[in-house]
């Protein structure tokens, strides 16, 4: 509840400021922390319906099914929000990592590859 009415307040912060991307990408990081949450539920109750439901014919549940379907969802929109987290910020090399680790998850291991490998490049502070 108290999540949710901070989320509806960023919000308004964020059409208060024009929708500066300071501002919505802290309503993107608490959309994100939000529905995590609703995952985690998600997945408890496919956890508890597979203990009540032995049989493996039983196993594929509608809870198991809603997790799932919320996991690729989740996924999906993260990939969003760091694909444009690193066209806003190029020189971020953690944007690309994250970025990579969700095109991974989505099966685009060659686009995955090659955000790894612009991470990878980040230059380092050479000792003097």
């Amino acid at each position: 509840e108290n999540f949710q009415a901070a989320i509806e307040v960023m919000e308004e912060g964020v059409q208060a400021t024009g929708g500066a991307i300071k501002a919505r990408e802290y309503l993107e990081d608490m959309q994100v922390l939000e529905y995590k949450r609703k995952l985690l539920v998600a997945e408890r109750r496919a956890r508890d319906e597979v203990k009540a439901n032995q049989t493996a014919a039983e196993k594929s549940t509608k809870a198991q099914e809603l997790f799932k379907r919320m996991k690729r969802e989740l996924n999906q929109r993260e990939l969003e929000m760091f694909a444009g987290r690193c066209e806003r910020n190029p020189s971020l090399h953690g944007l690309k990592y994250e970025f990579g680790l969700r095109l991974k998850r989505a099966g685009k291991y060659n686009e995955a590859v090659t955000q790894f490998q612009e991470a990878r490049a980040e230059p380092r502070k050479v000792a003097a």
